[in-house]
C-alpha cells in the first residue's frame, strides 16, 4: 500500500494483478472496491489461481 501510495502521489501509470481463488471468490468485489477507492491504478487486472 505505500508503494502504491508513492506511485500515486508521483503520478506514475500503473496496473494491479489480482490472484483469486475459489474459496476467495466472494470478497472480489469488496476488494476491488477497496483498489479503486484508495488508489489511481488505471486497470486491474483479475486472474484465477
Amino acid at each position: 500500500m505505500h508503494t502504491l501510495s508513492r506511485f500515486d502521489a508521483a503520478g506514475y501509470s500503473y496496473g494491479i494483478r489480482v490472484t483469486v481463488t475459489a474459496d476467495q471468490i466472494e470478497q472480489l468485489p469488496d476488494s476491488v472496491e477497496f483498489i479503486c477507492e484508495h488508489f489511481g491504478a488505471e486497470r486491474i487486472q483479475v486472474e484465477h489461481a
